[in-house]
C-alpha cells in the first residue's frame, strides 16, 4: 500500500522518538572529552555539593556554606556588599581551593519588569534603569577588584542573562557590561539548541581574546513536557558537549589575567556547567529528580569519558588521561 506524505510523516515521528530513547548500551562507546563539568547547586533549595559528587568534576557551593574538600566553584552571595567576600558573619572559604567565583545575572536581578513581565528593555532608553545598571556595574567592578586582591588565581565568572547580552550588542546603544577583569563569561538561555547561541559565544570570544567561556546547558525537564520534548532535551544536551569539544580543539588563547592555575588554562572553554541539579523548583525538575534519569544518563555518559589534553597546548597542565577521538562536528 502506498503511503501518503501525511501518513508517512506520522509514521516517522514515533520512530524518531524511539531512536532518541534507545538504551545507552547501543550508543557509541565512551572515548574522551576535552572539558570539565559541573552542575549548579542551591543550598537554599536543599541541594549541597556532596549530593552531586557523582555528577561533576568540579563541585559548586554557595558562599557562606560548607566548602567541598577539594577544588571547587563558589557562587557569590556578598558581591553587592561594600566589602565583597569579607562580610562580617559570613565564613571565609579556603581561597587556595576556589577555582572560580560565579556572579549570576548581575543586572536583570536588580531591574524592574517590563509591562509584559520580562526585563527585555535596554536600560539605555530609560534613565532610571540606566542609573541602576551603572550602579550595579560599579559594584561588580568593586567585587572583581576585591576578589583579585584576595585570591589572584581565582577566576571571576559572570553568567549573563540573554537580555544582558542583547543590551551589550545593541547597535544603537550598546551597554558596556562585559570587561577584561571578568575571566569567564557564560549565557543563560535554555530550551534552544546550542547552534542558535554560536553567534553570541563567538561575539564574546572576539570581544576579549583571552577571556574564557563557560557553557550552561539545561539539565532539567519541565513537569508537563511530552515524550518528544524530553527527547529533544537530551539531543540539545549532546549538542552542547559536541560544541564544547570543538571549542577546545586547541588551548591557545593565552593564559589571561589569572595566569597559570592548572585548570584548563589557555582553553577557550573553561567548563560546561549544567543548570541545575535541584530536584524541583516550580515547574523545573533538575538532574537529581528521579523522572530526569534519562537526561542524567546523557550527562553521566559524558562525565565518564576520560579528559583529553594535547601535551603541546596550554591545556596540558593537567594530566593527559584520555584517548585521541576527534571532536564531533555535529554542533546541534
Amino acid at each position: 500500500m502506498r503511503l501518503t506524505l501525511r501518513a508517512a510523516l506520522l509514521w516517522l515521528v514515533p520512530v524518531f522518538v524511539l531512536a532518541l530513547w534507545f538504551p545507552r548500551s547501543i550508543e557509541r562507546p565512551a572515548s574522551s572529552r576535552s572539558f570539565q563539568m559541573s552542575v549548579w547547586t542551591y543550598e537554599g533549595e536543599g541541594v549541597y555539593w556532596d549530593q552531586t559528587a557523582a555528577l561533576v568534576d568540579i563541585p559548586m557551593f554557595g558562599e557562606g556554606n560548607e566548602q567541598p574538600p577539594g577544588r571547587s566553584i563558589m557562587r557569590a552571595n556578598t558581591w553587592l556588599a561594600s566589602t565583597p567576600f569579607a562580610v562580617e558573619g559570613v565564613p571565609r572559604p579556603d581561597w587556595s581551593r576556589i577555582l572560580a567565583v560565579i556572579i549570576d545575572e548581575p543586572y536583570t536581578g536588580s531591574l524592574p519588569d517590563d509591562e509584559d513581565g520580562e526585563i527585555r528593555t535596554n536600560p539605555c532608553w530609560d534613565s532610571d534603569r540606566q542609573e541602576t545598571v551603572t550602579d550595579i556595574r560599579e559594584k561588580l567592578m568593586r567585587a572583581a577588584a576585591a576578589l583579585h586582591g584576595i585570591a589572584p588565581r581565582t577566576r571571576l565568572w559572570v553568567n549573563f542573562h540573554q537580555y544582558e547580552v542583547d543590551w551589550m550588542r545593541d547597535p544603537e546603544c550598546p551597554q558596556h557590561l562585559n570587561d577584561p577583569v571578568i575571566d569567564v563569561v557564560s549565557l543563560d538561555n535554555y530550551d534552544v539548541f546550542v547552534s542558535s547561541l554560536h553567534d553570541e559565544y563567538e561575539w564574546f570570544a572576539s570581544s576579549i581574546f583571552d577571556q574564557q567561556l563557560a557553557l550552561v546547558p539545561g539539565t532539567f525537564y519541565e513537569d508537563d513536557w511530552s515524550l518528544i520534548e524530553k527527547a529533544l532535551a537530551r539531543l540539545r544536551l549532546r549538542g552542547y558537549f559536541n560544541y564544547a569539544d570543538k571549542l577546545n580543539r586547541r588551548c591557545d588563547v593565552g593564559l589571561g589575567r589569572a595566569g597559570r592555575t592548572d585548570s584548563y588554562d589557555g582553553c577557550r572553554l573553561w567548563i560546561v556547567a549544567g543548570w541545575s541539579a535541584t530536584p524541583q523548583v516550580d515547574r523545573y525538575l533538575g538532574l537529581l529528580h528521579p523522572n530526569v534519569s534519562p537526561l542524567q544518563e546523557v550527562w553521566t555518559s559524558q562525565l565518564s569519558k576520560a579528559q583529553r589534553f594535547d601535551a603541546r597546548e596550554r591545556g596540558a597542565y593537567l594530566p593527559v588521561t584520555g584517548g585521541s577521538r576527534s571532536p564531533s562536528s555535529n554542533d546541534l
